[in-house]
């Protein structure tokens, strides 16, 4: 048998091959724990509410399991070496979300649809807040990597020009303690090579004060 398994701002629901609701597990009354399990399944991951619903359904027989996530998908069937299948959008999630108000009525997580229109708007809130701070933390992470990058170039700069300073030296070796700059010294041992070659003529070309 196949089910599909979609989530929606109240909990997870199970629907069966006729889009019949077969299962469900529903969030707690707070809307910050709702949202942080939606956000995780939005990228992908594995969340107690669905391990809980896979594993009754299981029980009960099913043995494919549909899902509009393919990276859910894929981590479902890794845990537990499952039939999966993904359809986005698919029809059980299609009729969810046309009817989500009646369901959250009908599963009991709401009273009504005052009760309902506040819940779903708090959770969207707290659904913003995450994935802005998630934006923030991946940039954060990408500035703390381009200044680790950043810095190992230099290093390597300064080791190889440690290297270059020591070979060039045994020819030229006042030339290590006129310039300190790196990038002068290789433009100056690369155009003009031998040390008869650091002319004031060709000095001035290459823009050296006298």
């Amino acid at each position: 048998m196949k089910a599909a398994i979609i989530e929606c701002s109240f909990g997870i629901m199970a629907f069966n091959e006729e889009n019949k609701l077969i299962e469900k597990v529903l969030f707690p009354k707070k809307p910050q724990e709702a949202a942080q399990t939606l956000v995780k399944i939005e990228a992908g991951k594995m969340v107690d509410e669905i391990a809980e619903l896979v594993n009754r359904l299981r029980k009960n027989g099913y043995e494919t399991f549909v899902f509009e996530n393919a990276s859910l998908a894929n981590e479902v069937q890794k845990k537990f070496g499952v039939k999966v299948e993904v359809s986005k959008p698919s029809e059980a999630g299609e009729m969810l979300r046309f009817s989500m108000e009646r369901f959250a009525v009908e599963t009991g997580f709401v009273k009504d649809a005052e009760e309902f229109t506040l819940w779903t708007h708090n959770v969207t809130m707290e659904m913003a807040k995450l994935r802005v701070k998630g934006a923030v933390e991946k940039r954060d992470l990408i500035i703390t990597q381009a200044i680790q990058t950043l810095d190992d170039l230099d290093k390597a700069i300064n080791l190889f020009m440690g290297r270059v300073r020591e070979w060039y030296g045994i020819h030229f070796p006042e030339l290590d303690r006129l310039l300190d700059k790196h990038e002068t010294y290789a433009r100056l041992v690369l155009n003009l090579g031998s040390k008869d070659s650091f002319t004031a003529e060709k000095l001035e070309k290459e823009e050296i004060p006298k």
